[in-house]
């Protein structure tokens, strides 16, 4: 082959790669077949989606759009107060739909790893042989939906993902009167 922008010739593009000079024709059938690609009217409301991450429990401005997705980090040191200070932030924003997904900062979601404070330490009761040691070990540990009160984070409208999914629906936007 003289340049590398011509064409192969068909022996020698199955030589090459036998599956891709198999697939390749098999591909385009198939697209052929399904037909021209489903298009949104001319006149659908397109939606505004905005994704941030790695705020850190700053409050930046946020453009509006329809879905706002905060993609992890909403906090430094993963405490539950700097959390839930980060939810509330985004509680007030003016987004219809809000998801959040955790970052390696927010420490709290992983129970194994969650600080000291944001323990139950009624979980593991206190003897004379234990310690602190023992309240930090994974027996005072609980899941999110077992933990109530100080211990739970108030998300309101705000959708949390861990393992988990939500189906939004976006109403058209309300018609405008135009001047007649």
């Amino acid at each position: 082959m003289s340049s590398p922008f011509h064409s192969r010739s068909i022996p020698d593009y199955f030589l090459a790669s036998p599956l891709a000079a198999l697939i390749y024709p098999l591909h385009h059938l198939l697209l052929r077949l399904r037909g021209p690609p489903r298009l949104p009217s001319p006149d659908a409301h397109p939606i505004r989606i905005v994704c941030i991450s790695d705020t850190h429990t700053l409050q930046c401005d946020i453009p509006d759009g329809d879905l706002l997705i905060h993609a992890g980090d909403l906090s430094n040191d993963g405490s539950i107060a700097e959390i839930q200070a980060s939810v509330d932030w985004l509680q007030q924003l003016p987004h219809p739909h809000k998801v959040v997904v955790c970052g390696n900062h927010d420490s709290y979601f992983d129970i194994r790893s969650r600080r000291d404070e944001n323990r139950d330490p009624a979980a593991v009761p206190l003897t004379s042989n234990s310690s602190l040691s023992s309240i930090s070990s994974t027996a005072s540990i609980r899941s999110l939906d077992d933990l109530d009160g100080q211990h739970r984070i108030n998300w309101g409208d705000i959708h949390y993902l861990q393992h988990s999914s939500v189906t939004l629906s976006f109403p058209p936007p309300p018609q405008s009167s135009s001047p007649s």
